[in-house]
Formats: structure tokens, C-alpha cells, sequence
């Protein structure tokens, strides 16, 4: 993605769960299907050493629930 840099990486992704209909039956009928995406960079500081950045969208199954945002960093060291 960046010139120079052959040991990084990305990524894009999404998911959807979808209910069982078993479940309609449920009082309250609480639950939808839930949605999601995520994309994440992952920068090579070493062959060894990798700093991944990462944001996910999640629309949970839950209909009370509001819309997450979730961003995250992670330090991969291989021995």
C-alpha cells in the first residue's frame, strides 16, 4: 500500500449475523440481525515488530442497543 514498506498490511471486512426466525417467538422480540465492519492497518516497524491500527462499526442484534465505534492498536513481537 505505502512504497517502500513490502512487510505491511490492510484489511476490510464485514459480517452479518442474521437471526433465527426461531426467535420471533420470543417476548419483546428484542433481537434484529446484527451488522458489522472492520478495517485495519498493520505497520511493519521490523520484520519482527508490527503495530496494527484498527477500527470496527458494529450494529448490534440487541434493538436497544445504539451503534458502536471501536478503535484499537495492537504491538505484535515474534520470537
Amino acid at each position: 500500500v505505502i512504497p517502500g514498506r513490502p512487510h505491511d498490511r490492510f484489511g476490510v471486512g464485514g459480517y452479518w449475523l442474521k437471526k433465527s426466525s426461531d426467535l420471533d417467538r420470543q417476548p419483546g422480540n428484542l433481537l434484529g440481525d446484527e451488522k458489522g465492519m472492520e478495517a485495519f492497518y498493520n505497520f511493519a516497524i521490523t520484520p519482527a515488530m508490527q503495530l496494527s491500527i484498527d477500527v470496527q462499526w458494529i450494529r448490534p442484534a440487541i434493538r436497544l442497543s445504539a451503534d458502536a465505534t471501536v478503535v484499537g492498536a495492537r504491538l505484535n513481537l515474534r520470537f
